[in-house]
């Protein structure tokens, strides 16, 4: 939901809050997209201080409004909400119901959405396991399936990652 792009006229566009099926008050609506990522690699001291005065930078009010507006992403920084760009952002309702629907979420383990870098490789587990269970397959088994792909993938992300 947060990464979704509204194009032209939402005249004839409605957008509610994403929906959940947990009575959970630590859930919320899944993030991604919007990701910027600083590996300390093999980079030097001043390299390293520069991506991150360069990250600072891309995360102010200001740089994220811009990127908002550029882009259809939605902004990462809550102040952004004040910079002119941002303003105008919002009055768009369809595009005011998922920034409210963020802001009232609980910051919690499972609101803040995935961090790994085996993501892309889960999100295709994920989305192949849901069009199994599109197809005929019980939804537990086709999850199931999913976490262990999940399990894998991430365990090979971080043994390829401490190499490096």
């Amino acid at each position: 939901m947060p990464h979704t792009r509204l194009w032209g006229s939402a005249d004839n566009v409605a957008v509610a809050q994403f929906p959940s099926t947990s009575d959970s008050k630590k859930a919320g609506p899944l993030l991604g997209g919007n990701s910027l990522w600083v590996i300390k690699g093999n980079h030097s001291e001043a390299e390293q201080k520069a991506a991150f005065e360069f990250g600072k930078y891309l995360m102010s009010p200001h740089a994220q409004a811009l990127f908002s507006k550029s882009t259809g992403y939605l902004f990462a920084n809550k102040d952004a909400a004040n910079e002119p760009e941002g303003k105008e952002i919002l009055t768009d309702k369809n595009i005011d119901v998922f920034y409210k629907q963020l802001n009232s979420t609980p910051l919690s383990s499972v609101s803040l959405g995935c961090r790994t870098g085996a993501f892309p490789l889960i999100r295709k587990d994920v989305i192949a396991s849901f069009n199994d269970a599109l197809n005929g397959k019980d939804m537990k088994d086709a999850m199931k399936a999913a976490e262990d792909k999940a399990a894998t993938d991430i365990a090979s992300y971080n043994k390829a990652a401490a190499k490096q």
